[in-house]
């Protein structure tokens, strides 16, 4: 089984496909480029849906997907506070 990793940082966000023994086998990056609230959460789950069809077209299947953020997560309502990302203060990342 592999997993999806994905780096969200204060000015670009990073994604890879990584196999049973911790090789990494895809990557994808952007750039943030100014971008904040809904346009970041697009563009997390943009770099998700196109490591997700990466693994479909390899037949490979995913056993999880783990997200760094550059900031903390309030576990009894999901939301992110991520100050290097404007719009990111209470952003609902999980419900996404």
């Amino acid at each position: 089984m592999a997993v999806i990793a994905v780096d969200l940082g204060g000015t670009k966000i990073a994604s890879a496909i990584l196999d049973d023994f911790g090789n990494i086998k895809f990557t994808h990056k952007n750039l943030l480029s100014g971008r904040g609230g809904k346009d970041v959460g697009k563009l997390v789950m943009d770099n998700i849906s196109r490591q997700l069809e990466k693994a479909a077209y390899h037949k490979m299947d995913i056993e999880s997907i783990g997200i760094s953020i550059p900031g903390s997560v309030d576990l009894d309502t999901g939301k992110i506070w991520a100050p290097k990302i404007p719009g990111w203060e209470s952003y609902p990342l999980a419900e996404e």
